[in-house]
């Protein structure tokens, strides 16, 4: 079972959202559209659960295989397709102590209308 815990607002948060989305950039290079933090953590004053996430737009969801190795050099967890189609997953930290949760998807007007 996991338990996860609120806390109060970290302004540490913002920085390593800065620091994971140079990571990625370095990562996905002319792949990545667009990176942006999401969730209660880019909210500043509000209580969240710790847990930084991004969300990350890319060309190709295919092409994400390409570097998969590179992600999980750095520490990310591949999670592969969870959800929708057109989406893929990383995660980085400890299982239960998960600190960054990102989930990767293609632009809204490529995405297929059989979803």
């Amino acid at each position: 079972m996991r338990f996860i815990s609120v806390v109060e607002y970290d302004s540490s948060w913002r920085g390593t959202y800065r620091e994971e989305e140079a990571l990625v950039k370095k990562i996905l290079q002319k792949e990545l559209i667009r990176s942006v933090h999401i969730g209660s953590t880019s909210v500043p004053g509000l209580k969240a659960k710790p847990i930084i996430d991004m969300l990350l737009v890319v060309q190709s969801i295919e092409r994400l295989d390409t570097f998969s190795k590179d992600f999980s050099d750095a520490g990310y967890a591949v999670m592969g397709n969870m959800a929708f189609v057109e989406e893929d997953f990383f995660t980085r930290g400890i299982k239960n102590a998960r600190t960054i949760f990102m989930p990767i998807s293609i632009p809204i007007s490529e995405k297929s209308n059989d979803m």
